[in-house]
Order: C-alpha cells, then sequence, then structure tokens
C-alpha cells in the first residue's frame, strides 16, 4: 500500500482506504505548515545575518593591518616574497571564487595551494640543488 495520496504513488491493486487517506492528508498538512514555520525562520535570520554585517571599510582596514604585520615580520626574515605569494594566491581565490560565489567551499583547498605555492616558490627562489642531502634537509 502506498504511503502517499500522490497518483504517480498509488498502487492500482489495492486502492487506498477512506482512513488512510485523510490521515495521510492530515500529515501532509502538518508537512506544509512545518515547511512555512521554516521559510519564516529562514527570513528572520537572513534579515539578522544583513543587519550584523560589518562595512567594507573596516574590514579591508583590518585585513590592511594584518598585511602590515605579516609583511614586517618577513623583511627581517627575507620571507617577504613568499609572504606575497602566500597574499596573492589567496586574494586571488577570494577574488575568484569566494566572493562571486559567495562562498567558503574551497577554503581548505586554497590553504593548500597557498602552502604548495610557497614551498616551491622558496625552492626555485632560492635555487636549492637536487640531490639527496638538499631534499632531506627540506623534507
Amino acid at each position: 500500500m502506498s504511503t502517499s495520496s500522490s497518483p504517480l504513488l498509488s498502487d492500482a491493486h489495492q486502492p487506498i482506504k477512506q482512513q488512510d487517506k485523510a490521515a495521510m492528508d492530515a500529515e501532509n498538512e502538518k508537512d506544509v505548515e512545518s515547511q512555512q514555520m521554516n521559510n519564516n525562520e529562514n527570513n528572520n535570520t537572513e534579515q539578522q545575518e544583513e543587519k550584523s554585517e560589518r562595512s567594507p571599510f573596516i574590514s579591508l582596514t583590518i585585513s590592511f593591518i594584518v598585511a602590515a604585520i605579516c609583511f614586517g615580520v618577513s623583511y627581517p626574515t627575507n620571507t617577504y616574497y613568499e609572504c606575497i605569494v602566500s597574499y596573492g594566491v589567496n586574494w586571488l581565490s577570494f577574488l575568484a571564487v569566494a566572493w562571486p560565489l559567495h562562498t567558503e567551499k574551497y577554503y581548505d583547498f586554497t590553504g593548500m595551494l597557498s602552502f604548495l605555492a610557497c614551498d616551491i616558490f622558496s625552492i626555485f627562489y632560492n635555487q636549492v640543488p637536487w640531490n639527496a642531502d638538499n631534499i632531506r634537509s627540506i623534507v
């Protein structure tokens, strides 16, 4: 026997009894009411999220302060080119994926790309020879 009053799911050999049909209709009404309540809750949370967003000026200011600190630390250690590569990869990812799609799905992937890009750049920029002793020290 079918559990829905939908004609697509009904069984021609065992028609739905009137009592079962009334119970299914009541369940469908409950489902519709719960969906409406969920939609109302989603609308309320979206309105709260819109109100809680900070201005872009504050976000950019914080970003520039953090970048200045990172460059300030990387300059004395002579790793400023690696810092530039890391920021470049992350900003490129933000501008190409995260901002247009409004998603953070690729956050971990971007971190991995940034790490690999810094490693590969520092190996080639510092012209590390590829003999067994240097490969051990790299790893």
